[in-house]
């Protein structure tokens, strides 16, 4: 199952639209098994007030005694690398870059495209490899010397680089910078967050780090749990769709269909399933030609979700009944029989039947 957590979120007391109650009562109402506060400390870019943070970790721990039972929630930091800031008192903390350090001076990372620009023009001659190595510097810096159990957003720098105004992200010379901060989060063994948040602002297509980084810290031996056992590929997922496996199964032959990827759907409450096409005002089950597939929209049956984790049970049988109606499902509308599936990324993670 994927859990529905989030340790890395700022309330009002910082950067944040939200109240910490807020947050906790839509994480509740949206399944979440746990949350953990983590606003910027005094000193940063991003920085609650000095004379705040008592009353900040008060309210974050006045709400860990109102909601217990029913979630659990962290009090955590989240701090630029270089500023002090005893552990002591904190059930976590998140180390991050949010500035450049020039001449003594700050110059923020992600407060605006206008502001990067303006330090990328005024600070680094407008030579974006030099700012991207003077940035992944301090990641490293980062990496090496904080003691914070999360290392936030590696490439934070891209924030505002998705059309490449700054400097070329797929430049083997940007590349080998990032690669140097993935290669000591690996030797380090340091947990490196997957931050969606500049994804969900509109600001970026994918999270933090990149794909590209992610695929070389599980290289690196990095956290295994969402990357193929044999590919090493990251596991994505969508929703299935029965009419394209329905063609595949027909035009291939195929006798028996192998389900993967169970386990990651455990949190949902329903499970769409494409089982037809709309075209052209039209609905179909046929799988049509490349013209008109590229005009198809997917028409979706929602299926009850089984709401646990399946990982680690070794019996189909023992599958919560929710989750063998929806593989038997799939395989009515497949049209062959389901032989295995699996409910892990691990070889053995396979469920016969």
């Amino acid at each position: 199952m994927t859990p529905k957590t989030n340790l890395h979120t700022h309330t009002s007391f910082t950067d944040g639209a939200d109240t910490a109650e807020t947050m906790v009562r839509a994480a509740l109402e949206r399944g979440f098994f746990s949350l953990g506060f983590s606003d910027h400390m005094p000193d940063g870019w991003w920085r609650i007030p000095p004379e705040t943070v008592a009353e900040y970790r008060a309210e974050a721990l006045r709400l860990k005694e109102k909601y217990f039972g029913q979630i659990e929630i962290a009090v955590g930091a989240e701090r630029d690398f270089s500023v002090p800031l005893p552990h002591d008192g904190w059930d976590y903390l998140i180390d991050s870059v949010h500035v450049f350090r020039v001449g003594g001076e700050s110059f923020p990372v992600d407060h605006s495209r206008e502001d990067l620009l303006r330090t990328l023009t005024e600070r680094f001659g407008g030579d974006g490899l030099r700012m991207a190595a003077d940035y992944y510097g301090m990641v490293c810096r980062c990496i090496e010397e904080g003691d914070g159990e999360i290392v936030g957003h590696l490439n934070l720098i891209e924030k505002f680089n998705d059309d490449g105004r700054f400097f070329d992200a797929e430049d083997p010379r940007y590349l080998s910078l990032a690669m140097e901060a993935v290669r000591l989060a690996a030797e380090r063994d340091r947990i490196v967050e997957i931050n969606t948040g500049a994804m969900s602002r509109g600001y970026r297509a994918e999270p933090y780090p990149s794909r590209a980084m992610l695929t070389e810290l599980r290289r690196r031996g990095g956290d295994a749990g969402e990357f193929g056992a044999t590919t090493g590929r990251a596991r994505d997922v969508g929703w299935f769709d029965c009419v394209a496996t329905r063609y595949g199964v027909m035009v291939q032959g195929a006798t028996e269909v192998v389900l993967t990827n169970l386990d990651v759907l455990g949190y949902l409450d329903e499970i769409p399933v494409c089982v037809a096409y709309e075209v052209d005002g039209q609905q179909i089950t046929d799988f049509p030609d490349t013209p008109r597939l590229l005009r198809c929209k997917p028409v979706y049956d929602k299926l009850p979700g089984w709401k646990c984790d399946i990982r680690g049970i070794r019996n189909y049988a023992e599958l919560p009944e929710n989750c063998r109606k929806y593989v038997e499902f799939i395989e009515a509308q497949v049209g062959a029989p389901i032989h295995m599936v699996s409910n892990g990324p691990r070889r053995e993670d396979i469920l016969y039947r």
